[in-house]
């Protein structure tokens, strides 16, 4: 590697030379740095020492330097193999993959057998998942060292990456071979058997799958991971008394894993939902009977998903008797499921009424002799307010917490779901207050503590959020909250960033969820020589698969189709703060001397204010207020988010609505028929919201008739356009098209949303304007006094957006006496964290003073 390098250097120069890559190899950055200068003062023109000096810069921090100079010496000379290769790493460490992988291969081209280079390209590989091209280059390895089994390795599960299951077995029985007289021992046998036979089930031949498994029983020490194997292969060949067996020694080991019952259930020919009463019955029976064999208690919760009337009722007392008496908490979130069911709901109800009229009169349980301890009596009241919540009877709910925090007020649970209840209630204040009351009971619990934040935010308490997630990091004072990936409050913080109108600041929170997916896809790379040396295949393998999938998950979905909804709201925005910005510079040029004399101290003033503040250093450190996208491109970066959210596959149909319909408006917008095609077909493939559907063909209809009508239109373009306008129309026009669906679909029982639709469209039509749907809203919420605290807080929020955030009205005042309870989410001073601190400090003031 070396020897094209030092063949124009001197002896000394040379080892000089040789240090530099020394230091390098050792992490010493800064004494390469020295040294690389001091090689340079002697031959300024060494390309090979100034791309050693340019990884050095880029190591220390000076990474635009680095590049610069790592350039410069390719232009030295475009023969070097170090210069091509150290200008990959540095595109590499850029996460500029196939740039680095095409200064790789050029450096291949110079010195082809160069093993570390090989290695490189291979990692980049699979990075970017250009499978044929790793199998060459695991090949090249092979074939450059024989003798060292990790290339053997390495080559088989890049043929296993391609598919090619047939090559990638004859590999592994050359592996096998060589091993004979130095065979693999412990967990790396363990880990090969394993990944063996799991390359047999890939390829579909489950007999030979369950071969090898027998063959290496002995020396496999996973037991766990050899049944489950073993498990998926019986049921494949339909040998479901062999799978039973496994399955049942799987549930020995562990009687609490649902899965097993799964299984079990499965093997025994029992669907996973019954489709009729018989079928019910015959799981119920099978239940019934695996509860008599195992001491699970998952077989219990099991059993209450097919239990009905009088047996389900008895089951659920069973159930929850023990919680009650061990003082489990966390009981309601294991219910929860079955308010589905509203024979089961009233069951509910029923069982915890019974039990707390028996307990308050009698210290006992319905139908039981034995003296209960007065904590039934308090988990019971805790249920009843968790139940009456969750069945929107929040009075009731609010009634029964206040009883269990008399009877125990020191219990930290009670008052996350009084909390929970006020949030229901839209009454986010007090509902922070609570959260924040358990917080403080117990300062060392993270749960309480994100809790806490989490209702923080709901209120727009963005500097409470953020000081209290900053309370667990290693160094409150100057550590990076977003580093930890916490996209629950990245989200949150955002979504009400947007509620009040703060584009730019909610911008930044959704750049942050961006960031943390892409740093959680570029994290796999460390794995990728790590899992191959230590033989973890099976796990690397679903590693990759988690990592293919990565972008698929609800928090990228849904941060990215917020992005991109913000980045356009926000274009128009900019325009109005750009000519209020203009404005103002104009009022101040025509301002007199005394006048800007009063405007600078004011200035001043707020200047000092802001200096006193622990917050704003924080804020401008990390671009809390969103800087970076008052000077940016918005529908370049727009397009760059839209072009990943439009190929995700999304599975939950009303957040598949909402991302699908987010991009049709954009790609109106930008001006891209075949991309609005793509995302009307998936707005219309997620079923959900019929008028949201109308809506968004018929933007798309208006869109593609009058693109139809240009010029000079590409003929495949235009094809396919023609195409989706003529499903979308059916041979109607625009007009007759949203006529008949209207008329469809007119409520004559006074429905509000219909009516709200319809105007819409009219105004997607050109035929109303903003002001009459704000009109609408405000005649609305003014008016109607049927309507449900969910449906006024979402009419409300609408309003408030169509009047550019102005809450001071006479709707805001009409609502806060319609809802008392929820008079802080319809106030005026909502999401003023200013406000709130210095009316709480009032109160207390008040108090201190009552005293």
């Amino acid at each position: 590697m070396l020897k094209g390098a030092i063949d124009s250097l001197d002896s000394k120069q040379a080892a000089l030379f040789k240090n530099l890559v020394k230091f390098y190899e050792t992490k010493q950055y800064k004494k390469g740095l020295k040294q690389a200068d001091k090689l340079l003062e002697q031959k300024p023109n060494h390309a090979e020492s100034m791309a050693m000096k340019a990884i050095f810069l880029y190591f220390t921090g000076q990474k635009s330097e680095g590049l610069d100079l790592s350039k410069k010496a390719l232009m030295k000379n475009l023969k070097s193999d170090i210069a091509w290769h150290i200008h990959g790493i540095i595109n590499r460490t850029n996460r500029n993959y196939q740039e680095a992988i095409n200064c790789y291969k050029k450096a291949l081209d110079i010195s082809p057998d160069n093993v570390q280079i090989l290695r490189d390209l291979a990692l980049l590989q699979v990075q970017i998942r250009d499978v044929e091209g790793l199998c060459d280059t695991r090949k090249k390895l092979l074939l450059n060292k024989e003798s060292l089994i990790i290339n053997w390795v390495a080559y088989a599960f890049s043929l296993h990456l391609k598919g090619s299951i047939e090559e990638c077995l004859k590999v592994i029985d050359s592996i096998i071979n060589i091993t004979k007289n130095n065979p693999l021992k412990g967990i790396e046998k363990t880990e090969f058997c394993l990944y063996h036979a799991q390359v047999y089930a890939d390829g579909g031949n489950y007999e030979m799958q369950l071969k090898i498994l027998e063959q290496n029983e002995e020396g496999i020490l996973d037991k766990v991971a050899l049944n489950e194997q073993r498990i998926k292969a019986y049921l494949k060949l339909n040998k479901q008394d062999q799978a039973i067996q496994c399955i049942e020694k799987l549930i020995e080991i562990n009687p609490q894993n649902r899965n097993y019952f799964n299984l079990l259930k499965q093997a025994r020919g029992l669907p996973e939902i019954p489709a009729n009463e018989e079928e019910r019955l015959k799981i119920v029976s099978f239940f019934e009977e695996i509860g008599a064999k195992y001491n699970s208690n998952i077989i219990s919760y099991m059993a209450l998903d097919f239990s009905k009337g009088q047996d389900f009722e008895n089951k659920l007392i069973k159930y929850i008797t023990p919680y009650f008496r061990k003082g489990i908490p966390s009981l309601f979130s294991e219910l929860k499921h079955l308010y589905q069911d509203n024979e089961k709901v009233q069951i509910i109800e029923k069982v915890l009424l019974n039990n707390l009229a028996s307990l308050q009169k009698e210290s006992k349980f319905p139908n039981s002799d034995a003296i209960e301890s007065p904590c039934c009596l308090l988990w019971n009241y805790m249920l009843l307010a968790q139940h009456f919540d969750r069945v929107n009877q929040l009075t009731k709910a609010l009634e029964y917490v206040n009883l269990a925090i008399n009877h125990t007020p020191t219990l930290i649970e009670l008052y996350l779901v009084k909390a929970k209840i006020y949030k229901h209630q839209f009454n986010h204040k007090v509902a922070f207050e609570n959260a924040d009351k358990a917080r403080t009971m117990d300062l060392a619990d993270r749960y309480l503590n994100n809790k806490a934040i989490k209702y923080a935010l709901r209120c727009g308490f963005f500097d409470q959020a953020n000081d209290l997630l900053r309370l667990f990091l290693k160094d409150p004072s100057e550590g990076n909250p977003f580093e930890l990936q916490t996209l629950w409050y990245e989200i949150a913080q955002g979504e009400t960033l947007l509620k009040k109108g703060e584009y730019a600041r909610a911008l930044r929170m959704f750049k942050f969820v961006q960031k943390a997916f892409i740093d959680i896809y570029e994290d796999q790379f460390d794995f990728h020589t790590y899992c191959i040396r230590k033989y973890n295949l099976n796990t690397y393998t679903n590693l990759l698969n988690y990592e293919n999938g990565v972008y698929n998950q609800k928090p990228f979905i849904y941060g990215s189709t917020l992005l991109v909804q913000s980045l356009m709201e926000y274009i128009t925005v900019r325009l109005v703060e750009i000519k209020k910005k203009e404005e103002e510079e104009l009022r101040i040029k025509n301002m007199t001397q005394m006048e800007k004399k009063k405007w600078k101290k004011q200035q001043e003033i707020e200047a000092e204010k802001a200096a006193k503040d622990p917050n704003v250093e924080f804020r401008k450190k990390h671009d809390l207020d969103g800087e970076e996208f008052r000077n940016s491109q918005p529908l370049v970066e727009a397009n760059h988010v839209a072009k990943q959210l439009i190929h995700t596959k999304v599975s939950n149909p009303q957040l598949k609505f909402k991302s699908s319909y987010v991009l049709v408006d954009f790609y109106i917008e930008t001006n891209r028929p075949l991309l609005l095609i793509k995302a009307l077909n998936k707005v219309i493939s997620s079923n959900h919201c019929a008028n949201g559907i109308h809506l968004a063909k018929l933007k798309a209809a208006i869109y593609l008739e009058k693109f139809l009508k240009g010029d000079k239109l590409n003929e495949h373009v235009k094809k396919y356009s023609e195409e989706a306008l003529h499903n979308i129309l059916n041979g109607k026009t625009i007009e007759q098209f949203n006529t008949e669906y209207i008329s469809k679909n007119t409520s004559s029982n006074g429905c509000y949303k219909n009516a709200l639709h319809a105007l819409k469209c009219d105004i997607v039509l050109g035929k109303a304007n903003k002001e009459q749907l704000l009109k609408f809203h405000e005649d609305l919420l003014m008016n109607r006094n049927d309507l449900t605290l969910q449906q006024a807080t979402q009419l409300f929020d609408e309003f408030i957006k169509l009047n550019d955030f102005n809450y001071k009205n006479e709707v805001s005042e009409k609502l806060q006496k319609q809802f008392p309870e929820s008079e802080y989410y319809f106030g005026k001073y909502r999401f003023d964290e200013k406000t709130h601190l210095e009316l709480a400090q009032q109160q207390q003031q008040q108090d201190s003073n009552k005293k």
